[in-house]
């Protein structure tokens, strides 16, 4: 409620508190902000009280400031039931404005959304109107920094002050005359779209039209199995009982062995879960066939006992279908062309043929004493499988993390089997280097292809491999790395960073006539920056500098001896 009182709001209290007892929209309204409240430092809170609501927040008009002596004043009462949590971000009474902002926490809020602010304005007739519209502005910004996504309400009298272009994305939401043939009262807010219901000069009752995210979006159903401890033990007998051997000898390629082994893992899992599915669809069933044999008896009853009108309701229920309505998305660009141009543009860095780098790196490269050969036994693998989270979604394979954890033991064969023929074949199975790719909006508004984040998923058993494969690496090169590489490294942080360079900057700084420099610099993408009508032999030195002109933060620091 939004409500311009004029000459002293200690008048209207008594309006209000009958009006908050009798009328629903005043009891269940949420907010009651109103201007010219009059009000001076001697008003008691105690004589301002609303069932129902709190305190009020007020903002009083100082004639010290202004030089009026009379008017103006900003009063919002917020409904307890509603909200418990008020804090007042800014206060301001000046000559041109009187302004008074707060962030609410409601019991209940969207979840997109962290917080609320609103803002009650009170411009006088003669005030300056640039002043007042710089006040509002330079608050809006200070709220957007603090939450830029929160919900923005500004409201009140503007008199002859019409901020609305000024405001960049916010809406105006009253558009009746609340005064004669004048709109004086205005409110403005974020989020679009809002229902004007009774309005006058001294009040305007909002309701909101705003509907959360998960209000607008249809439910998605999906079908998720359920694994019992029965289901997990006929899978684990399936695979123990398996004659892997089979597999090892009739499968000439290390693709051809994984194809047929994921094939086979997922044939087996399905095949456990189709009985568990089996009783539970006949289950359905039969609850089913129960529930039309009451509903059936129930009609029966309503025909014996006269209530015909009821009866023929619920046989037209059973008789009369719905037409199937069918949802057509209409896009710009179909899927299929949007894949590809996903993959143009995501592949547009990889056009050059780094085989020459390669081979001059590789000769260059120091060889080793002796060869490094890693050791795929049976208990290692199962460790690694049963490690293996539950929930983590399959790759292309299929083969989910529930099944690997839980058969780790059966599956640890066959598979340390295929690790090893693929490190003796220097060879990756074709479906392991296979990923789905998700692309993953980066923000609510996608208008470029830039906008999408390429998310991979791979697969599980691959992961596996390659974490086997990492263990013996870190290994062989841990006595190699730099000391003071911190990223990347296991049992290893920000915080030891942090330790370790305050020691050196402490340690120097002992020495007398010493300083320290730091610099800190933070590249953005520093290879992938395209590069076009550029001569090869300037193409390395342009990267370099691109490298280290794109920068996002670049910090210099002079630090004296203490």
């Amino acid at each position: 409620m939004l409500a311009n009182v004029q000459q002293s709001l200690r008048n209207k209290v008594d309006e209000l508190q009958a009006n908050v007892k009798f009328l629903e929209e005043y009891k269940n309204a949420c907010l009651l902000a109103i201007t010219e409240t009059w009000l001076k430092d001697h008003d008691l809170q105690s004589d301002l009280r609303i069932d129902g609501f709190g305190e009020p927040v007020r903002l009083d008009r100082d004639p010290t400031v202004t030089g009026k002596s009379l008017g103006g004043g900003l009063a919002l009462y917020v409904n307890r039931s509603w909200c418990g949590n008020v804090i007042v971000r800014e206060s301001l009474c000046a000559p041109d404005i009187e302004l008074l902002s707060v962030s609410l926490r409601p019991f209940y809020l969207p979840r997109e959304f962290a917080q609320l602010f609103v803002t009650l304005v009170y411009i006088h007739p003669k005030a300056n109107v640039d002043n007042a519209v710089r006040a509002i502005t330079r608050t809006v910004l200070q709220l957007q920094a603090l939450s830029p996504d929160a919900p923005n309400f500004i409201m009140g009298d503007f008199n002859n002050c019409k901020p609305g272009k000024h405001l960049g994305n916010f809406h105006q939401y009253v558009t009746c005359a609340t005064r004669l043939n004048t709109c004086l009262d205005l409110c403005y807010g974020s989020i679009k779209g809002a229902s004007l219901g009774a309005s006058d000069h001294n009040t305007v009752y909002l309701v909101p039209s705003y509907k959360s995210v998960l209000k607008r979006h249809k439910p998605e159903r999906r079908l998720v199995p359920v694994w019992t401890e029965e289901s997990i033990g006929r899978l684990q007998d399936c695979y123990a009982c398996t004659d892997w051997d089979l597999f090892k000898n009739s499968c000439k390629t290390v693709d051809e062995i994984t194809e047929t082994v994921s094939d086979y893992v997922k044939f087996c899992e399905e095949l456990c879960d189709m009985g568990t599915y089996k009783e539970l669809q006949k289950q359905v069933r039969k609850e089913i066939k129960l529930a039309k044999q009451q509903y059936k008896d129930r009609v029966e009853n309503l025909f014996s006992t006269g209530s015909a009108r009821p009866a023929w309701e619920g046989v037209k229920s059973l008789l009369v279908t719905q037409p199937h309505k069918s949802n057509i998305s209409l896009n710009v660009m179909s899927d299929h062309d949007l894949a590809n141009e996903l993959n143009i543009y995501s592949d547009r860095f990889n056009v050059h043929d780094f085989s020459n780098e390669l081979s001059a790196f590789m000769s260059a490269a120091p060889v080793p004493d002796s060869t490094v050969t890693v050791h795929v036994d049976q208990e290692r693998v199962q460790r690694v499988f049963q490690r293996v989270k539950e929930r983590k979604s399959p790759g292309p394979d299929g083969i989910g993390g529930r099944v690997l954890r839980n058969c780790a033991e059966q599956l640890a064969g066959i598979f340390s089997f295929i690790f090893s023929w693929s490190l003796q074949t220097h060879s990756v199975p074709r479906l392991w280097k296979d990923s789905i790719i998700v692309p993953v909006p980066k923000n609510k508004c996608t208008k470029t292809l830039n906008d999408f984040r390429p998310v991979a998923l791979t697969s599980l058993v691959m992961k596996s491999f390659e974490r086997i494969v990492k263990d013996e690496l870190m290994n062989t090169v841990q006595a190699n790395l730099d000391p003071l590489q911190f990223a990347y490294r296991a049992g290893r942080g920000v915080d030891d960073a942090i330790i370790t360079l305050i020691n050196m900057i402490v340690a120097h700084l002992e020495e007398a006539k010493s300083f320290v420099r730091l610099l800190f610099i933070d590249f953005t993408s520093a290879f992938n920056y395209e590069t076009k009508h550029i001569h090869q032999h300037d193409k390395d030195e342009t990267m370099a500098r691109l490298s280290l002109l794109h920068t996002s933060s670049c910090a210099y620091a002079l630090l004296p001896r203490r």
